[in-house]
């Protein structure tokens, strides 16, 4: 697989109380406002159905996009290579993380994130939880329990944990498709 630039991401901070309708259309508005003077169109729209990744209309649809929304936080990413996928989550250090993980993680991973400093494995948890999150999203996919496919998708694809700020972990997922 060769290596491409990551795609952009952009964050958008909402105040709480959060609704995700208001953070939606916020990240619309936020794209088209974006990416019309790069694609010298005036006015980017949006498709979404509920349960299926956004999309650009054409035709503009081979542009990747994904949104991650949280109470006060939502990320975009776009990549103009292909498909994207982004995650975030704020770290919850009483999330029984034990419980989760052998349901949606290899035993690699798990293996990992018990590796890790005690003070630290929620950290690692939350890392590799959203990194799944986002590759799943990449691919189009919904939350689904640990198969060997997901092991395939994630090599598949590019992957970096986010620098956010606080208590926010996030992950990005992209592939490069030849056009």
């Amino acid at each position: 697989m060769r290596n491409v630039p990551p795609p952009l991401v952009f964050t958008l901070h909402t105040h709480l109380p959060h609704r995700r309708e208001t953070a939606q259309q916020l990240l619309r508005q936020r794209l088209s406002t974006l990416l019309s003077p790069i694609l010298h169109h005036p006015n980017i729209q949006l498709q979404s159905a509920p349960g299926e990744k956004p999309q650009l209309a054409p035709p503009f649809s081979a542009i990747g996009i994904s949104i991650s929304h949280a109470p006060g936080r939502s990320l975009l990413a776009i990549n103009p290579h292909g498909p994207v996928g982004i995650d975030l989550i704020r770290l919850n250090l009483n999330i029984n993380w034990q419980q989760l993980a052998p349901h949606y993680f290899s035993p690699e991973t798990i293996e990992h994130i018990l590796s890790q400093p005690a003070s630290e494995r929620s950290v690692h948890f939350h890392q590799a939880w959203t990194r799944l999150e986002a590759t799943l999203k990449c691919h189009g996919m919904p939350l689904c329990e640990w198969h060997t496919t997901i092991e395939t998708l994630y090599q598949q694809t590019q992957h970096t944990h986010l620098s956010l700020p606080n208590d926010w972990i996030g992950s990005l997922t992209w592939e490069h498709r030849n056009r």
